[in-house]
């Protein structure tokens, strides 16, 4: 247990990193758009999806930046 290594770890709070699948960036860039007040519209949110770079593990895509990519796509609107 960490908390016994550093009293520090008492106080800190561990976020996981965890890999972002094609549906999750998908979400990222519907909230992206409502919150420029833009209209998002599923065929365009998915072209964009389809622009940044992911990784293939199986029948499931992964995107390499994560939703790093999200916001300046969506300012070039």
């Amino acid at each position: 247990v960490l908390t016994h290594t550093h009293p520090l770890w008492k106080a800190a709070d561990v976020v996981p990193f965890v890999l972002l699948e094609r549906s999750h960036v998908i979400d990222c860039f519907l909230e992206e758009m409502r919150r420029e007040g833009l209209y998002p519209e599923q065929s365009h949110v998915e072209r964009l999806a389809s622009q940044l770079s992911y990784y293939t593990t199986g029948d499931k895509q992964f995107s390499r930046l994560g939703c790093k990519q999200v916001v300046a796509k969506v300012n070039l609107l």
